[in-house]
């Protein structure tokens, strides 16, 4: 687990609202007794003694089987959604079985203009809609230009999911998708989800990943895109794919 802005503030955090819950609840953690552990040591130790991640990984799951509501937190504005013991992510969608080989990592298409909408992320499209309830867009016409020419949508190979990062239930239904999509397989693969679905691209809160660089970097560049909400990816999640995932011949679909 990876926590961001600013490890000691959110671990600080989760231990202001562990006190009020251990005041509040009976343990419920069965061999684990944090209570017992909030009276052997002043917080500050328990935090060094655990570390950050340890702290989280142990507290967080008492935590939640305590008051899940407790846990509504508000996105942090302009940083990636890194893994985040606050938010209760949705299930993600379910994985079918694979064969054992697993696709390579997928690459970004060569520019055309065809914006009708490829059976592959009009499928996609379908696992978000059945799993989480928000749709999507796809298609963008040629002479669109928005200031730029070149574009996923209007080769039909993208698609731009409605999951708002102010919107709490929005916010954690796009952190469980990011979850699924790329988390290394049990085979250690990594992005597993994102390699058998050709995802090459994957843009949101102002940051970007992508395959042929599979590390969250900021998105904006210029003033004018960091005042825009839509340009940040703020209110939608952008979501491009190969032409082998877009026209249904990667693993996923085999």
């Amino acid at each position: 687990m990876i926590l961001r802005r600013g490890t000691f503030h959110a671990v600080a955090w989760l231990l202001t609202v562990a006190t009020a819950l251990l005041v509040a609840s009976p343990s419920q953690a069965g061999e684990f007794d944090p209570e017992s552990l909030m009276e052997d040591y002043e917080l500050q130790s328990l935090m060094e003694d655990f570390g950050p991640e340890s702290f989280v990984a142990e507290f967080s799951p008492w935590l939640f089987e305590v008051d899940p509501i407790a846990f509504q937190c508000p996105p942090p504005p302009g940083v990636y959604p890194e893994p985040d013991p606050c938010v209760i992510r949705p299930v993600p969608p379910s994985t079918p079985e694979f064969p054992d080989a697993i696709d390579d990592k997928p690459d970004a298409p060569e520019w055309y203009c065809d914006p009708t909408a490829k059976e592959g992320v009009s499928e996609f499209r379908r696992i978000l809609v059945r799993n989480y309830g928000i749709g999507a867009t796809i298609e963008r016409q040629c002479d669109v230009t928005w200031g730029y020419e070149f574009s996923y949508h209007k080769m039909g190979l993208a698609l731009d999911w409605r999951v708002d990062v102010v919107e709490p239930d929005e916010w954690a239904k796009g952190l469980s998708l990011i979850d699924w999509l790329l988390s290394d397989d049990t085979d250690e693969n990594e992005f597993a989800m994102a390699r058998r679905l050709g995802i090459t691209q994957i843009i949101w809160n102002n940051r970007i990943w992508s395959s042929d660089r599979p590390t969250w970097r900021v998105y904006c560049q210029t003033d004018a895109c960091l005042a825009n909400r839509t340009l940040r990816h703020d209110d939608h999640m952008h979501i491009s794919f190969s032409v082998e995932g877009a026209y249904l011949h990667t693993s996923y679909y085999e």
